[in-house]
């Protein structure tokens, strides 16, 4: 259960940040998220 609740969080932020970054160009996206899926990848595996 607490995986899914780690899943569920995860994509909450990468909806947030899609939506925060919607006017910029796709770079600049793509290295948004690509930050976000390393912080959180990291946060997990500190938990872990």
């Amino acid at each position: 259960m607490r995986k899914r609740a780690e899943i569920l969080s995860i994509q909450k932020a990468a909806d947030t940040c899609l939506v925060d970054t919607f006017g910029n160009d796709i770079e600049s996206l793509k290295n948004q998220l690509a930050f976000l899926l390393y912080s959180l990848s990291k946060t997990v595996s500190e938990k872990d």
